[in-house]
């Protein structure tokens, strides 16, 4: 595996975080994720009494 932390890359490297999985990196983007994710994530806001403020975005679900 070739892959570099952000904090092991030479300078003038990129590196694949925030490149959706489309494009050859490894962010899956709201639309392409499991419903089951979000969920998820919810359900852990709601735990710890956290007010999710995603509504303006359109996530799968």
């Amino acid at each position: 595996d070739k892959r570099r932390s952000l904090i092991g890359l030479k300078p003038g490297e990129k590196g694949a975080v925030s490149t959706s999985i489309k494009e050859g990196g490894d962010q899956i983007e709201y639309e392409d994720q499991d419903p089951r994710i979000h969920e998820i994530w919810l359900e852990e806001m709601h735990k710890n009494d956290v007010v999710p403020k995603m509504d303006e975005f359109d996530i799968a679900s």
